[in-house]
Formats: structure tokens, C-alpha cells, sequence
């Protein structure tokens, strides 16, 4: 029978196996170690916010690159679109002639701006004096006004100018404005028309950019030729001059009495600085039909 110890006996206390592994120490925290864990979290962080930002510089990199290409890409569709409804306009009756859509092109006026879009246009004061003005389109009056609709305005193309020498094939519109010369040459509306006896003017603007607008106008001299296709007919014109006038002084050009009809193409001069107007002054010496 197994012996009962009483409560009172004191229960033997019991000697540690010497296998019994004691429990070791914990190490104390090193704070070094601490810190470079919550450092890990914070630069993974630091070098994605790096990232971003390095990719955000070269997207406006990019757009800053390809944005004046965009433009100039789709300028250069509105003027064929001006070209095609020029050569589709076959009609000698301009009388006849109405502003349909079928005739004019609609663009949005505040569209492709140039940083360096500009021109100077004048007008005479009650004295007979050339001054400054505004956009003409905001004080014309002449039945020759640009359509506006739903905020777009209307380019009207006239015809197409070739300069076989610099290689210009334009269309030519309407009226003297920023937006027209935006996309084409302009015919200034206050000249003899196309083909009329007297001085027909038409402006387009003299880029940097080798080979744009009338860009290497100045490499025409006299004795070249140049062709305006517009209401049916073609006509040739032979240059006699090539000078460069202050803008204030085109208008004794626009103004000479002539007994053939002429054409004076203007832009800016010199590049830069555009002080200047070159003026291309050219006689009709052939016409026919297309």
C-alpha cells in the first residue's frame, strides 16, 4: 500500500535532470539594428516617389518635344483641306459664289497658336495715315468679314499659290487675320482681287523653320515665276523686284496705280528681328484656263 503524506509533511523537492536545458537569455534590443529596419520602408518610399517624379520629367520632356510637331502636323492637314476645297471650287461666276460649308473650312480660333504669332496690320486714320490696329477681324465691316458659328470661324480659300523655286504649294483665303495666316496665305482684302488689274497683296508669315510659309522668300529674284490657281484659271506672274520696306511704308506699293494687274507677296524681314517687310512684286504675264 502506498504511504499517504499528510499535509503537514513538506513535499521533497525534486533535483533538475541534468539534461534540462536552461532558457537562455534574451539579448538586448540593438538600436542600430531597429533603426535600419524602419529606415527600409522610408527609402522605398523616397526612391518611388524618385521614380515618379523622374517619369513626370520625361513625359513633359516628351510633350515639349513632340507637341510643336503635333501642330505643325495638323496645320498642315487643315491646309490640305484648304487646298482640296480650292481645287474643287471650280466656278469662274464669283458673283455667284456663296460661303457655304462645301467652301470654307471651320477652325477653332484659339487652335495650334504660335508662341510667335504675329503681324502688323494697318489702317488709314482720318488724315490718310497708316497706323496700328487690332486683329481686323474685330473691326471689318466690309461684306468681306469672316463667318463665325458656334465659336469656329470660317476659312475661305480663294486659290493656291506655287513658287516652284521654294517650294510653296498654299492655299491662299480671305482676309487678313491671325487665324488665317495661322494656316495659309492671306489675301489682304483691301487689295485688287486675284487677277484685277491693280496691286493684290497676299501675306504669310516667315518662320524660322527652314522651308515654312514664305521662309525662304528672299531667295526669289527678279525674273522668276510664280502661278495663282484660283476660280478656274491659272495665272503666271514674272517678279521685278525684291526690296525690304518698313511696314508702314507697304502701303505706297499697295496704293501705285497700275495698268495690269500685279501681285505683291509680303512677309516679315529680316529674321529675326522682323523690323522689316519684304515685299515680292510680281506682273501677270500669262492667264488661262484649268
Amino acid at each position: 500500500m502506498k504511504k499517504r503524506l499528510s499535509d503537514s509533511e513538506p513535499i521533497p523537492e525534486t533535483e533538475p535532470s541534468p539534461n534540462a536545458q536552461s532558457p537562455e537569455p534574451q539579448p538586448a534590443a540593438d538600436p542600430a539594428a531597429e533603426s535600419k529596419r524602419t529606415a527600409k520602408p522610408r527609402k522605398r518610399l523616397i526612391n518611388v516617389l524618385l521614380n515618379c517624379l523622374i517619369g513626370l520629367f520625361i513625359l513633359l520632356g516628351l510633350y515639349f518635344l513632340i507637341k510643336p510637331h503635333w501642330i505643325d502636323y495638323k496645320k498642315s492637314q487643315i491646309r490640305e483641306e484648304l487646298i482640296s476645297v480650292a481645287e474643287a471650287t471650280d466656278s469662274t461666276d464669283q458673283e455667284d459664289q456663296s460661303q457655304t460649308d462645301k467652301q470654307v473650312v471651320w477652325v477653332d480660333p484659339d487652335a495650334y497658336k504660335d508662341a510667335d504669332e504675329e503681324y502688323d496690320y494697318f489702317i488709314p486714320d482720318e488724315e490718310g495715315n497708316y497706323i496700328p490696329a487690332t486683329d481686323p477681324s474685330s473691326t471689318e465691316t466690309s461684306p468681306a468679314s469672316q463667318l463665325e458659328e458656334n465659336g469656329l470661324v470660317a476659312l475661305q480659300p480663294l486659290g493656291v499659290i506655287d513658287i516652284s523655286k521654294i517650294g510653296v504649294h498654299h492655299p491662299i483665303v480671305e482676309n487678313l487675320t491671325y487665324v488665317n495666316l495661322r494656316y495659309a496665305t492671306a489675301h489682304y482684302e483691301k487689295t485688287a482681287a486675284i487677277g484685277e488689274i491693280g496691286n493684290c497683296a497676299i501675306f504669310a508669315h516667315r518662320s524660322p523653320d527652314d522651308g515654312k510659309d514664305f521662309n525662304r522668300l528672299n531667295e526669289v529674284t527678279a525674273g522668276d515665276t510664280f502661278t495663282i490657281t484660283a476660280s478656274g484659271y491659272q495665272y503666271t506672274y514674272t517678279v521685278e523686284q525684291n526690296i525690304s520696306v518698313l511696314p508702314q511704308d507697304m502701303f505706297s506699293y499697295f496704293n501705285t496705280p497700275r495698268t495690269e494687274p500685279y501681285v505683291i507677296l509680303v512677309t516679315c524681314d529680316p529674321i529675326p528681328t522682323w523690323t522689316h517687310r519684304m515685299l515680292v512684286i510680281a506682273r501677270q504675264t500669262a492667264v488661262k484656263a484649268v
